[in-house]
């Protein structure tokens, strides 16, 4: 995370889920009850992304024409403006990790 951005890096076996079931979502655990959780949902009724985030939980909603074109092209991800309510614009990129071939499994 920079200073206006927000990145989020997806392995090819959660691209893979995101693909199937139109939704991904990853926890992090920091101490006992706190946590940062984040998901990706693949909505068909958006034209643009969307960012939510609400009791520790970033929510993103992308449309399913953008999702489509990256995760069946040679496209490494999504980057996209997005204006909240409450906040000033920021920067999203939703992209898959591209790991050196000799940490890939």
């Amino acid at each position: 995370m920079e200073q206006g951005n927000i990145t989020i890096r997806l392995s090819p076996s959660e691209i893979g889920d995101l693909r199937e079931k139109k939704t991904l979502k990853e926890e992090l655990f920091i101490s006992g009850t706190n946590r940062f959780s984040f998901t990706v949902n693949i909505n068909d009724r958006s034209v643009s992304c969307r960012a939510n985030f609400s009791r520790n939980s970033l929510i993103i909603e992308v449309p399913l024409e953008k999702a489509e074109k990256w995760m069946n092209s040679g496209q490494i991800g999504i980057k996209e403006t997005i204006v909240t309510e409450a906040s000033a614009p920021f920067v999203l990129v939703l992209e898959e990790d591209l790991r050196p071939k000799k940490y890939r499994k």
